[in-house]
Order: structure tokens, then C-alpha cells, then sequence
């Protein structure tokens, strides 16, 4: 009988230890999943953010109890009907916000377009190198369409990573500049992207000066460059040049233009409020008869840290100085987003 009671005691002591175990164990489990939702809710990971915050609902040790259990079930309904307005909203676009997300790329180019309406453009997509930034951007905001797909000139530190970008998204089209009769190299690069193309029958257009890429709802993306019949010594100037204008609100991204290609487009309507820089912020680009015809508010240089260039160049940050224009570099802010409802601006950067 006492080795009975004995045993019973034993017995209740070690599956009270167990409890008190599996306790602490879930508590674990629920802080790290709490840590790891909260991580990757802020890298803008929504669906790894609804699944880490579901288990800390269910990990939580808050008792087995008919009503417990019932209101678990109803938290997690509540984040999974959360996340799919998340991902409707990504795919539908927010009616009154237009985002232009400056991607770092290290010394490249690539920005993100999210139009009002949720039409996707994608101008350049960095290297072969750094394109892996530039899906992990496109993945992070739902996005699995791109309705314009835009190689601004063929150099690798542009068209390098879309290749990768035709592997993994739908892309609707392709625009490329109309160089004339200039002859491109044909790079292992170059050869790789017309395949693709190929490959899976994207549409393809040449694009020059005047050409409106779209137009919606005060929402309009237009080409300034290349001019159509002015032949130019360096692909650099061959660049396309577009306007995003969203009411009261305008960009301009000049991809690697210099200087002759600016020349002619200074009598167009090339005002703005944020200008991308030129060629990554080179010594033959922006020059100041083009700085003070655009007038912007900010200036956005797309960079690579401590790049064997020396970019940006000291001349062209001293410019800007001169005019007090705020500079976001992607080497020192990281990835740069820029959101309006076309009348104010918002910047916000990730470093």
C-alpha cells in the first residue's frame, strides 16, 4: 500500500514536472515566433508574419479550456481575413497613392513603380549579381505581374538581372530604347535577354521621345528620350529618359544619360520633384543648365558602396548643395521609397 502511494506520488510529481516543461517549451516557442512575425512583418513579409503570429495564438499557454480554444480560432480567422485584404490591396492597388521605390542594387539601377490603379512597371532590374534584391522587393509587396517591363539601355548593371526577372514573373511587355543604327555589343548579357524574350513570346517595343507609356486617372508615364534621328557617339545617351507625373507630383529618371543626351531635352516641360540623378551621380552627367531647368525638390542617386568609381561624384554632390537639394543615395539610405497622393511626398528610407 505505501509503495503504492509511493508510486502515485512519483507518478503526479513527474507529470506535473512534464506540465510545467511543456509550459515553459510553448512560452519559448510563442516568444520566438512572436520575435521572428514582428521581424518579418517589418521586412514586409505578410505571409510569414501571419503564419509566425498564428503560432504564437496557438503556442501561447493560455489553457484548454472550450472558450480559450474558441477565441484562438477566432484570432486566427481574423489574421488570415487580414492578410488576404493585405494581398488584395497589393495586387489592386491603393486608389490614392502612387509608390516609386528607389531598389538597392549596389552600383546599378532598378526602380519600382506601384501606379494608383496597380499597374506594376519595372525600370531596370541591377545586375546579374544584386537581382536578387530586386525579386525579394517585388515578392515582399505581392506582386506577381509586371505589366511594363522597362530596359532603359543595354548595359549590365540595367538589363543584367532581367533575364532572372522573366523566370520568376509574368511579364506583360517589354520596352527597350530605339538606338537607331547604333551597334550594340552583342554581350553574353544581350543574347540571354533576347532568348528569354523569346522564350516566353513577350511583347517587345522600341521606344523614342513623345511616346506615352501610359495615362489614367492623372497618372501619366511618358518618354523624353532618345530623340528620334539624333545619332549620339555613347549608348549612355541612347538612354530612355521618362517622366512619372501623378497630379500635382512629378519624377524623372534619367538612367545613365550625360550630358548630350540632356542637351536635348531641356526645352521640354522637365520640371520635377524628385529627379534621379544621372549615370550614378558621374562627373558627365547633370550639369547645371539641366539642374536648374528640373528644379527639384530631392535628388535620388542610385550607387554602390565604396564602388571602384568613386561615385557620386564630388562635382555633382556640390552641385546639388549649391541649390540645397535633400540627396537619398542608395549606398548610404539603402532602398529608397518615395509614396504620394500627388500632392504631398513621403520619403522613407531603409537604412
Amino acid at each position: 500500500m505505501k509503495n503504492t502511494l509511493q508510486f502515485q506520488k512519483a507518478f503526479k510529481l513527474k507529470r506535473k514536472t512534464m506540465k510545467k516543461q511543456i509550459h515553459n517549451l510553448r512560452m519559448v516557442l510563442a516568444i520566438c515566433c512572436f520575435i521572428a512575425g514582428t521581424w518579418l512583418g517589418y521586412q514586409g513579409n505578410i505571409t510569414a508574419f501571419i503564419v509566425c503570429y498564428t503560432g504564437v495564438i496557438w503556442f501561447t499557454p493560455f489553457g484548454k479550456t472550450t472558450p480559450v480554444i474558441a477565441f484562438k480560432a477566432l484570432l486566427t480567422i481574423l489574421l488570415a481575413v487580414l492578410g488576404a485584404n493585405y494581398r488584395l490591396t497589393a495586387h489592386t492597388g491603393d486608389h490614392s497613392t502612387l509608390t516609386v521605390c528607389y531598389i538597392d542594387v549596389g552600383q546599378g539601377d532598378s526602380t519600382l513603380l506601384e501606379l494608383p490603379d496597380g499597374t506594376v512597371v519595372l525600370i531596370d532590374a541591377g545586375s546579374t549579381e544584386s537581382v536578387e534584391h530586386v525579386i525579394h522587393k517585388l515578392r515582399s509587396e505581392g506582386i506577381h505581374t509586371i505589366d511594363y517591363l522597362i530596359g532603359t539601355h543595354p548595359h549590365i548593371d540595367h538589363i543584367g538581372g532581367i533575364p532572372a526577372i522573366l523566370d520568376e514573373f509574368q511579364v506583360k511587355s517589354y520596352l527597350q530604347p530605339e538606338i537607331g543604327s547604333y551597334q550594340v555589343e552583342n554581350s553574353y548579357t544581350v543574347e540571354l535577354l533576347a532568348k528569354k524574350l523569346n522564350q516566353y513570346r513577350i511583347p517587345v517595343q522600341n521606344v523614342s521621345a513623345g511616346m506615352v507609356l501610359y495615362d489614367n486617372n492623372s497618372c501619366r508615364l511618358e518618354v523624353l528620350a532618345p530623340k528620334p534621328d539624333i545619332i549620339m557617339e555613347d549608348l549612355n545617351d541612347y538612354s530612355m529618359i521618362l517622366k512619372l507625373s501623378y497630379y500635382n507630383i512629378s519624377f524623372l529618371f534619367m538612367a545613365d544619360a550625360g550630358y548630350l543626351e540632356e542637351e536635348t531635352i531641356l526645352n521640354d516641360a522637365i520640371d520635377c520633384d524628385v529627379l534621379k540623378i544621372g549615370h550614378h551621380g558621374s562627373y558627365g552627367s547633370t550639369s547645371n543648365a539641366f539642374l536648374k531647368q528640373t528644379d527639384p525638390r530631392y535628388a535620388v542617386i542610385s550607387v554602390g558602396r565604396e564602388n571602384e568609381h568613386h561615385l557620386p561624384n564630388t562635382s555633382v554632390l556640390e552641385k546639388l548643395d549649391v541649390q540645397s537639394i535633400p540627396v537619398y543615395r542608395t549606398d548610404e539610405d539603402g532602398t529608397i521609397t518615395v509614396l504620394t497622393d500627388g500632392n504631398g511626398i513621403q520619403i522613407k528610407t531603409e537604412n
